[in-house]
């Protein structure tokens, strides 16, 4: 196995190493970072940081503004509706 797994992981670990090859990116130095325990670390505390901001589902897009108040936009919107979200305050559009 090229990615170092098996299952559905290692399906998209292969689509991820292919779009890394596809844009010239060094396969084995990718490969390397990418299943490394620094960035599988790095991953969790995002995922931690995330989840304490409110975006507890994917997707999930965090909005903090100028004064620092934070806003989660959750689930799937297409750039039309998170246009129109932004543009009312990051209230999600009725």
């Amino acid at each position: 196995d090229q990615c170092g797994s098996r299952g559905l992981g290692d399906v998209y670990k292969r689509q991820i190493m292919s779009i890394a090859e596809e844009e010239g990116i060094d396969k084995a130095g990718f490969k390397a970072l990418f299943l490394s325990q620094e960035m599988k670390d790095k991953t969790k505390e995002d995922s931690y940081k995330a989840r304490s901001m409110g975006a507890n589902s994917f997707p999930s897009l965090v909005f903090i503004d100028e004064e620092g108040h934070l806003s989660v936009l959750k689930g799937y919107r297409s750039f039309e509706q998170i246009k129109k979200s932004i543009q009312l305050g990051w209230r999600s559009p009725a």
